[in-house]
C-alpha cells in the first residue's frame, strides 16, 4: 500500500552540507554522494519494510559508500523522512525532527 511522504524542510540541507564537505576533496565525489542519497531515498519510497526498524519506530538505510544514513518512519497514515545524518552524528538532532513531524 502506497502511503502519501512526508520530507522533513531540513533533509535538503542536510544533503547540500555533506555535498560540500565531500567537494572539498572532490567534485565527483560530492556528486556521487548526491546521486547515492537520492537512490537510496528512492529505495526508501519503494520498499520502506526492508529496512530495520533502529529507535523506537524510526528506521534507518545506509547510503551506499559513505557513513550517512536516511532515517524515516512509516505508520499506516504516512511515510516520514526525518534526515540524511552522519552515522555518527548526535541522535539529538534527528530525533528533534520526529517530534516535530510526529502526527497529533
Amino acid at each position: 500500500m502506497s502511503r502519501p511522504l512526508r520530507i522533513h524542510d531540513l533533509v535538503d540541507c542536510d544533503v547540500r552540507t555533506a555535498e560540500r564537505h565531500y567537494c572539498k576533496s572532490s567534485e565527483s565525489l560530492a556528486e556521487t554522494f548526491r546521486i547515492n542519497v537520492e537512490a537510496k531515498v528512492t529505495d526508501v519510497i519503494a520498499s520502506p519494510n526492508l529496512y530495520g526498524v533502529a529507535f523506537d519506530a524510526v528506521r534507518f538505510a545506509r547510503v551506499h559508500r559513505f557513513p550517512y544514513l536516511v532515517l524515516f518512519e512509516i505508520d499506516d497514515i504516512e511515510l516520514r523522512i526525518y534526515g540524511v545524518f552522519h552515522s555518527a552524528s548526535d541522535p539529538a538532532r534527528w530525533r528533534d525532527r520526529v517530534d516535530d513531524m510526529t502526527p497529533e
